[in-house]
């Protein structure tokens, strides 16, 4: 492009280079906190000393019983402890979740005898909540006692099948002792 001033043809006036642009980040996005995942243990097999068999729950049903057949590698018998953020003086809380259903381990109310079953896990529910000393480990005796009622888990006898329920924690009691198996 020319221009022409008083008769004579003036070279067109070149363009400044534009200066180079900067890529404009897009806003960010809002952050959202995010709660920290529980930390998790297992999964582990629940043995219960006296009859040295592990609890068990067939199936996926809501309210199916939690109850003790001879310890296998069936994934019905896997229990993974999941770590609440609350603490109390016996020590860390869990729920307890089984691995082949992803349901969790509870005990309705506060009777004595009241059976065990499983539910969908909510951690609101203090009846899907347990604490046993110290945290989770292979090998070692704990009882499970439950956060609503205060009650032990246990199992009386040697039958297969037989129903887990809870009583009056007794740490003499060996029904109410629990050994945690990792293959």
């Amino acid at each position: 492009m020319a221009f022409v001033l008083a008769g004579a043809i003036a070279p067109a006036a070149e363009a400044a280079p534009a200066a180079p642009q900067r890529e404009v980040a897009a806003p960010a996005a809002p952050q959202r906190e995010v709660a920290a995942p529980a930390a998790t243990y297992g999964p582990y097999r629940i043995m219960n000393d006296n009859s040295n068999q592990c609890l068990v729950v067939r199936g996926t049903a809501q309210w199916a019983p939690v109850v003790q057949t001879p310890c296998g590698y069936y994934r019905d018998q896997y229990w993974y402890f999941i770590v609440r953020p609350e603490t109390n003086p016996s020590g860390p809380r869990y729920l307890l979740q089984n691995a082949n259903s992803g349901k969790c381990l509870v005990v309705q109310g506060r009777a004595l005898e009241a059976p065990a079953s499983q539910v969908t896990c909510n951690s609101a529910y203090l009846d899907q909540v347990w604490w046993m000393s110290g945290s989770p480990q292979i090998g070692r005796y704990t009882s499970l006692a439950n956060a609503y009622s205060y009650h032990c888990l246990l199992v009386r006898g040697f039958v297969v099948g037989q129903r887990a329920t809870q009583t009056t924690c007794n740490p003499g009691y060996i029904d109410q002792a629990w050994i945690l198996l990792r293959d």
